[in-house]
């Protein structure tokens, strides 16, 4: 008869259970990333780390990090390696966003911050996927680096040129200047200078965006994927020059690279997007009723034909434009013409109170905290109302350490600032205060404009003439999601 030695089958018992669930912890928890982080700037008391690409105004999971004598730290832990940003909260609330960029993997990072103007932010890793996008960066920039530099600087003297020239003016001259500014193809030899040089600065960059995507082909790595996401998400992703090679390399290459990463959700919501032009079915996606449940878009147009507004409590421009909605739904809502609203926000009881202000007569659903990506799903990732900032720097998909200038050309110049002074007008009239920090970038921006155009004052941010950040309804109406079935 066997013998059975009860002691070691009871450890068996008790030892197999637990090196199973450490097991399974292990797979849950696959990375500790060490924060150890400073800055310069002594009006910075905080410091928000979100995943990057996320909208910190509709976003749940932003993480405050308290700075002490200059310094902070943090131990980020996770299942997937992502990319993250850290954002001092002063330069939020001002509106510029000079964030520190970091790759979350099993590494200690050390992150140097400082103020808005002028400071540096630097960041030091030891992680493989920090290694190859320090390579990627070094790659590329020993080729575009030197050829942007004199691009700048070349564009740097014409811009001087330009205002000098147009602060000579007599008044109906300057008008008669800035209309001239307005034509693509000016006659003017100082105009024409300037637009060539703009178009073959831009179309440089769009050379450098190309290349960078190419090498993220060559070699796969987590910022590739994310490189991808940022891209195709982007406000009008398919006029962006990459959008093509990147959908093949990610069909080809990253599609089988990294399965379980969430980023391919929002790649795959990203393509649906892409197939929201004219002529095309309009796409499908889960929306949240009044009630709880939940239901497809579809279902509740059925044989109508529909406006979707999407819009935000916050978002001023997309009220104003929703209320002027209201006649024209009066008059053929009883001809087969419907609304439906979907409101982007973090608290229920916003929409409902901006509802009852406002008197909408539709059905309005919600979109709480993004839980449908209705609008990454729209193609208009960060953003209240379906719009995204039009001066938004063009090329920061390409999260690299090296800040570049943000291009602005004199006559978006005068746009942002027209459309901030009707911004802050509406204000004014509609005593509608969205937030805090969209009221702040109308100020920085009419500001920043009298300290580089008009030079009478100490900028509060160089290197650019204005700072969106993350208000993308601050200067210009919202872009609304408009289709009849």
């Amino acid at each position: 008869m066997m013998n059975i030695n009860v002691d070691c089958l009871i450890k068996r018992t008790i030892i197999l259970p637990i090196l199973f669930l450490v097991f399974l912890s292990s797979k849950a928890q696959s990375y500790v990333c060490t924060i150890e982080g400073s800055t310069t700037d002594t009006e910075t008391t905080k410091i928000y780390l979100v995943e990057s690409g996320a909208d910190i105004r509709t976003s749940s999971d932003v993480i405050t990090i308290p700075v002490e004598n200059g310094r902070f730290n943090y131990v980020l832990k996770g299942k997937e390696k992502q990319y993250y940003q850290l954002i001092a909260d002063n330069h939020y609330h001002q509106g510029c966003i000079r964030a520190a960029y970091i790759i979350a993997e099993n590494q200690h990072v050390v992150v140097t911050m400082g103020r808005a103007e002028g400071d540096q932010v630097t960041v030091k890793g030891n992680g493989k996927e920090t290694r190859m996008l320090q390579r990627c960066k070094d790659e590329i920039d020993a080729v575009y680096a030197p050829k942007i530099a004199v691009m700048e600087q070349k564009q740097d003297s014409l811009e001087s040129l330009l205002k000098r020239h147009i602060e000579s003016l007599s008044p109906s001259e300057k008008e008669s200047f800035l209309n001239d500014l307005q034509t693509p193809h000016s006659k003017t030899p100082l105009i024409a200078a300037y637009q060539q040089n703009d178009n073959e600065y831009r179309a440089l960059l769009d050379e450098e965006m190309l290349a960078t995507a190419k090498w993220l082909d060559a070699h796969p790595c987590i910022y590739g994927l994310f490189n991808i996401k940022e891209t195709l998400s982007a406000y009008r992703a398919s006029s962006n020059v990459t959008t093509p090679f990147l959908i093949r390399s990610y069909q080809q290459t990253y599609s089988k690279k990294y399965r379980q990463h969430p980023y391919h959700e929002s790649i795959k919501n990203s393509l649906q997007s892409l197939e929201l032009v004219p002529g095309n079915h309009y796409i499908n996606y889960t929306v949240s009723l009044p009630d709880g449940k939940q239901a497809e878009i579809s279902s509740l147009y059925t044989g109508k034909v529909i406006y979707i507004d999407l819009w935000a409590s916050w978002c001023g421009p997309c009220r104003k434009h929703a209320k002027e909605l209201i006649p024209i739904y009066e008059k053929y809502k009883d001809k087969g013409f419907q609304i439906i609203g979907i409101a982007r926000e973090t608290k229920a009881e916003n929409m409902q109170k901006a509802i009852q202000q406002d008197q909408y007569p539709w059905l309005c659903l919600l979109e709480l905290n993004d839980q449908n990506q209705v609008w990454l799903k729209n193609g208009i990732s960060n953003a209240a109302g379906g719009g995204v900032p039009h001066f938004k720097r063009r090329y920061d998909s390409l999260r690299l350490s090296r800040c570049r200038r943000n291009r602005t050309s004199t006559l978006e110049v005068f746009r942002m600032i027209l459309m901030s002074v009707v911004r802050i007008i509406y204000v004014i009239q509609q005593k509608v205060i969205p937030m805090t920090d969209s009221v702040y970038v109308t100020i920085i921006g009419i500001y920043n404009y009298y300290s580089i155009v008009k030079k009478r004052v100490k900028p509060v941010i160089s290197n650019t003439f204005l700072i969106v950040g993350f208000t993308p309804i601050s200067f210009i109406s919202p872009l609304r999601a408009e289709t009849n079935f």
